[in-house]
């Protein structure tokens, strides 16, 4: 289904339940006209997004130079804004921004200053995706992150880079507590940002296991999925725009579909990084590809697990989690013979059909154009 066509179903299904045929009669007219409509384009851009970067940057640098100052009188400050400025900007900023737009979407009239406290709020999850993709790529031993060279990678960084991830985890908090400091909101923030640092760090764990044929289940993986991607990039920037929002939103019997929605919208999100780890162009996606080497328990794997015969079980057991190239030809070979990548296009329309109808129920209406964007974003993306 298109934008649009879903964005009908979604505004018929919330304005006229029970007399569709009365809403189409309308559509055209009421979606394609701004004044009725609320889409991406209400939506704060990238570029205004990135324009409060700075902001953050000052304030930890500012926590450096003035409250480390006794212990430290010298800061590395040349290292410091090479850690900030090399990892934390230059992504695609979905998560920070899933959090502004859920704010959009809950909330009318807000101020510049409010706006403000949001995108740094924002900045915060950036901070800590950061945090974990650094870390990922040490555990991983990847090459390139983001089309360069993994943080890790570069001649004086090294392992050092671990000490740098911790740093960017606590500059999110002490941005939190810059914004939030004696505010009544504070610790519903900090308990929804701790849950989710311990759930991807067991996702982390559990995606990091040494590879065991017999541990790569459909089960197994849907656990990695929700722990280790759902839960920061979807739950926690929704979670934490609700948590922020000015008015009372009842969403005591929401929560759970609420939760529900980001979870499957995480795991169709991994299954799509699965995808391009291994079919992906890394010039878009601006990464090589490692899971087959690394042993990664991935959507591609466990498809093909459940699809093969006794004999081509064996080609994955002997060929599956080595670094020879010879050995991954031997895995991507399999997986064309299984023609997964005809597999993949099916799995991501069905994807697609459940998520739209999940937005259309979504009880939290005003959220229901938040997904309906984050939806136009997953499908089909190529990095």
């Amino acid at each position: 289904m298109n934008t649009l066509a879903a964005r009908k179903s979604i505004y018929a299904t919330a304005i006229f339940p029970k007399n569709r045929s009365l809403f189409n009669n309308l559509a055209s007219t009421l979606i394609l006209n701004p004044k009725f409509q609320m889409t991406n384009s209400n939506f704060m851009t990238k570029t205004d997004f990135l324009s409060h970067y700075p902001a953050i940057k000052n304030s930890i640098i500012s926590f450096f130079t003035s409250k480390c100052k006794l212990y430290c009188p010298k800061v590395p400050l040349l290292w410091l804004e090479k850690l900030l400025d090399y990892n934390v900007p230059n992504g695609k900023l979905n998560r920070g921004l899933t959090l502004v737009h859920a704010y959009q979407c809950l909330n009318d009239n807000i101020s510049q200053e409010n706006l403000h406290e949001i995108c740094k709020l924002g900045w915060t999850i950036e901070l800590l995706e950061s945090c974990f993709l650094i870390a990922d790529d040490v555990m991983d031993s990847s090459i390139t992150r983001r089309g360069r060279p993994c943080w890790y990678k570069n001649e004086e960084i090294g392992l050092t880079a671990i000490n740098d991830a911790f740093l960017l985890e606590n500059a999110a908090d002490l941005i939190i507590n810059e914004i939030l400091n004696g505010d009544k909101r504070y610790l519903a923030i900090m308990n929804i940002y701790r849950e989710a640092k311990l759930v991807t760090m067991l996702g982390q764990h559990m995606d990091s296991q040494k590879f065991d044929i017999n541990l790569c289940t459909k089960e197994r993986y849907f656990d990695i999925t929700r722990c280790k991607t759902s839960y920061y990039t979807f739950i926690l920037p929704v979670l934490a725009a609700v948590r922020m929002s000015s008015s009372e939103i009842e969403i005591d019997h929401g929560e759970e579909q609420l939760r529900k929605l980001c979870i499957k919208m995480g795991h169709y999100f991994q299954c799509q990084d699965d995808y391009l780890d291994c079919y992906g162009n890394a010039d878009v996606t601006g990464k090589i590809g490692t899971d087959i080497e690394d042993g990664k328990c991935t959507w591609l794997l466990v498809e093909a697990l459940d699809m093969i015969k006794a004999k081509q079980r064996k080609i994955i057991e002997e060929n599956y989690a080595k670094s020879d190239p010879s050995n991954v030809k031997m895995i991507k070979n399999l997986y064309d013979f299984l023609n997964l990548r005809s597999k993949y296009e099916q799995f991501e329309s069905e994807q697609v059909g459940t998520l739209t109808e999940m937005i259309e129920n979504l009880n939290l209406v005003k959220l229901r154009p938040l997904f309906t964007h984050l939806l136009s974003l997953l499908r089909g993306r190529k990095k």
